[in-house]
């Protein structure tokens, strides 16, 4: 893992074959101290785990698959639970060497090849409620 500050607004996260994607970024908010961040990224990643969040069970619908796949689009957001704990929320979509297609929020994945993510800083902390359940809402 390697880390580049860029201005006041921007890090740069290179991640190296193995790395995964989750902790590495989790390990940078805590390591440098980020109060909420956007998240863009790509590269390639393996022992994918996704999720559809199904909106009538209110509950997440988790798949994994093997091999390796192409980082198409990777974004989300860093926020924080309580205060206390950051949230790393991600979705994604991914595709196989047939050219197919998965999608969804990213419960964990390590680099197969390569890893970019730009991450912009915001100086504000970002609050989710801790409602009891998998999906937590921003504190607006």
């Amino acid at each position: 893992m390697k880390v580049k500050k860029l201005n006041n607004s921007f890090y740069l996260l290179q991640l190296d074959k193995n790395d995964d994607v989750l902790v590495s970024i989790k390990n940078l908010t805590v390591n440098y101290g980020i109060k909420s961040a956007m998240i863009h990224g790509i590269g390639a990643i393996e022992n994918l785990t996704v999720g559809y969040y199904d909106t009538e069970t209110r509950k997440y619908l988790k798949r994994s698959f093997d091999g390796s796949f192409e980082i198409c689009t990777l974004s989300g957001n860093i926020t924080y639970l309580d205060s206390m704990e950051p949230i790393i929320h991600l979705h994604g979509v991914f595709s196989d060497r047939d050219y197919h297609t998965v999608g969804g929020h990213l419960f964990g994945g390590n680099i197969s090849a390569a890893g970019e993510f730009f991450i912009r800083i915001f100086e504000e902390k970002v609050l989710r409620k801790n409602t009891g359940e998998d999906l937590k809402p921003m504190d607006l």
